[in-house]
């Protein structure tokens, strides 16, 4: 188990006991807007032998909401280390939330808290809560959640905590919470990408950009397509040997310069990728590069093409950006990245330096 399950499965050397010997209902947490002052004040009023037990900040004024509830006891906050004390004092642990879009949206970890201690947890239904088999009372109602308070302090008298609350919040860790999302992930369809690149000459450039792009391409499948249009500089020496020495690799070697368009068509037909992106030589990847353009059009299928903002071009996509060398720039850009995580924005022209069919925005950094 992750340490806050230990923890809260350890009983403490001390542990909370009411001065007046009565039975503890508690919560600990923010009390804050979510929690239902009033459902706690009808608790109080239903079990005047009780003791109402409220730890955590009151940040709704709900302490002058219960003055007058002589059962009712505020704690206030208290430190993370301080919560089992409190915890095994409880006979019944409660979760009297408000039933909102926030709650509504909510997986309660304190109710795993409550669990792991064994304790018989009540709460106000929500639909996270659906998942614990039984073992947590919800109500729907006030009076049933009155109810079932009574229900389990009638059963509650041997002190006994329960095996199965346990043995489920052992089950419930974010260790388990990890294992369940890699293999929800691992049945996912993996994109596939192929990134076309076209040459003339600048071979310097052109092994700039194709390792840039061997060591900051992070997803499992792409290709890359170079098109090289008749270089006289070793390029196309260069490339025969590149596309040698790694699987998904491709060249075409142009006897003739047909153009920047004609050129991209050639890669682009050789393509047999999901997603394809037009790659100018004279630019440097960066970290996570590719998969940010294939969540920005996973998540809009609105986009069919789009393009990268520069620190040079004269259009909308123009960006200031200060930096000396290769490293700089590949930190000012995962900076800029992260500030503007989700962008995008309509531009009138889309310039083909860096575009992208079927992949939403890069970050190209020309220096």
């Amino acid at each position: 188990m992750p340490p806050n399950m230990i923890f809260f499965a350890m009983k403490p050397m001390a542990v909370f006991r009411d001065i007046k010997g009565r039975r503890v209902l508690g919560y600990y947490g923010a009390i804050a807007e979510w929690l239902d002052v009033e459902l706690l004040a009808e608790t109080a009023r239903h079990f005047p032998d009780c003791l109402l037990l409220l730890v955590g900040a009151d940040e709704c004024g709900a302490r002058q909401h219960l003055t007058g509830l002589p059962n009712v006891m505020f704690i206030g906050e208290v430190k993370y280390t301080e919560l089992p004390y409190y915890l095994y004092g409880m006979d019944v642990c409660l979760l009297p939330f408000h039933v909102i879009s926030l709650t509504l949206a909510t997986n309660p970890v304190k109710v795993y808290e409550y669990l792991s201690a064994g304790k018989p947890v009540v709460a106000v239904k929500l639909p996270e809560l659906a998942q614990f088999d039984g073992l947590v009372a919800t109500a729907e109602r006030y009076e049933e959640f009155i109810s079932c308070i009574k229900d389990v302090l009638a059963a509650a008298d041997d002190k006994v905590p329960n095996v199965a609350r346990r043995a489920f919040a052992s089950a419930n860790t974010w260790d388990h919470r990890v294992e369940a999302l890699f293999r929800v992930v691992a049945t996912l369809p993996e994109p596939r990408a192929s990134v076309i690149v076209v040459t003339y000459n600048n071979l310097e450039l052109t092994r700039i950009c194709l390792k840039s792009l061997e060591q900051l391409t992070e997803c499992n499948w792409v290709e890359t397509i170079v098109v090289d249009n008749a270089s006289s500089d070793g390029t196309s020496e260069f490339l025969q040997q590149w596309e040698a020495s790694a699987p998904n690799r491709k060249t075409i070697l142009n006897s003739n310069n047909l153009g920047f368009a004609a050129a991209n068509n050639q890669g682009l037909a050789l393509s047999q990728a999901d997603y394809l992106v037009m790659l100018n030589n004279d630019t440097e990847v960066t970290s996570g590069w590719l998969q940010t353009l294939i969540n920005h059009l996973a998540s809009d299928k609105t986009i069919g093409m789009i393009g990268p903002v520069t620190n040079n071009i004269g259009n909308e996509a123009r960006i200031k950006t200060r930096y000396q060398n290769s490293r700089e720039m590949r930190h000012e850009a995962r900076k800029y990245t992260l500030l503007h995580l989700g962008e995008t924005f309509s531009i009138r022209t889309l310039a083909f330096f860096a575009s992208c069919c079927l992949v939403p925005c890069m970050k190209r950094w020309v220096h």
